[in-house]
């Protein structure tokens, strides 16, 4: 783990491609008030050094008619070749995280499906082909998902945090082959302009930007976020698994409403199954996750009945798109 600094340009920059992944360079750079260059210089040098690891759309798989299913799996009599090759075969799954972890699980993952029929083929290859180094597993379908400003490490809350906490809709959209090509082709790099795309696929960059201006108008895409690689600068992933007694619709709304008022949450779950809620914390240490978490936990502690928290040392998005088709 490395502790990059950031000065407050670099940190403000962080925050803006946070939920805008998107944005031109002339608008960054007046926004952090650097020359155009100087943004592209420093937004270059934050990939290069690897604290922005990925570009994605936020998509609603809810209006794609797909489900995603989250997977926690327990490993015995496992080496770092068997856990490697794991891995490697979740990649050939239409999976969108595989996470590797320090506590009760061993590795996490998610799925994007159409339904129970094809994660449960799915779930049956994996058993047959590493069951007997499955010693436990538990399932849960995300029902939704908040992602949260890095306000930890620029303290400035912003509108699109707010908003993030609004429900999605679940209204079907139907899309072409020609859209799902689109969204492919972003899920690989948000950044990707309409004339590169346009290259890719053969046709007028006109008739790319008005079908990407239609998914963000029917909320498919509903914006375009930033990865980061919170080890470059110092940061510990802390993922806590939360198991409540009675998770009526009140408490959730308390508990996600608490969620907003600490600065590292960085991303909410919620979910139906094995487990309740999801909550990522980013800190520096375990004492800090310590004093975060506790508060949590005091705070809800007549609703909350377990929970497991795990340490993620690896934990890689995928495209999923080039493994299904929608």
């Amino acid at each position: 783990m490395t502790d990059i600094k950031l000065d407050e340009k670099g940190k403000k920059m962080l925050n803006l491609v946070r939920f805008n992944a998107r944005i031109p360079l002339t608008t960054l750079a007046k926004k952090v008030g650097l020359s155009k260059e100087s943004a592209s210089y420093r937004l270059k040098s934050m990939v290069d050094k690897g604290i922005l690891s990925k570009f994605v759309p936020e998509l609603n798989f809810h209006r794609m008619r797909m489900t995603i299913f989250r997977v926690a799996l327990k490993l015995n009599n496992i080496d770092e070749k068997l856990e490697a090759e794991i891995g490697e075969y979740l990649h050939t799954l239409p999976s969108i995280w595989v996470g590797y972890m320090y506590g009760e699980w061993d590795i996490m993952f998610g799925v994007l499906v159409k339904g129970p029929l094809e994660f449960d083929s799915h779930m049956s290859k994996i058993m047959q082909k590493f069951g007997q180094h499955i010693s436990e597993k538990a399932i849960c379908i995300q029902v939704n998902d908040f992602f949260l400003d890095y306000n930890h490490i620029y303290e400035k809350y912003s509108n699109e945090q707010i908003e993030s906490f609004k429900e999605e809709s679940d209204d079907i959209v139907i899309l072409d082959d020609f859209d799902k090509q689109i969204i492919a082709h972003l899920y690989d790099n948000a950044r990707i302009s309409y004339l590169e795309i346009s290259q890719k696929m053969n046709v007028s960059p006109g008739l790319i930007k008005k079908r990407i201006i239609k998914l963000e108008k029917n909320k498919v895409i509903k914006r375009y976020m930033t990865s980061m690689d919170r080890t470059q600068l110092g940061y510990r992933k802390y993922k806590t698994l939360l198991y409540f007694n009675n998770l009526s619709l009140e408490v959730k709304n308390k508990v996600l409403t608490y969620c907003l008022s600490i600065p590292n949450i960085t991303h909410v779950t919620t979910t139906t199954g094995s487990w309740d809620l999801e909550i990522d914390y980013d800190a520096k240490d375990l004492t800090e996750f310590h004093t975060l978490f506790r508060d949590f936990r005091n705070k809800f502690s007549s609703q909350l009945v377990d929970y497991s928290v795990l340490l993620s040392y690896n934990y890689k998005y995928i495209n999923p798109l080039k493994q299904i088709k929608l």
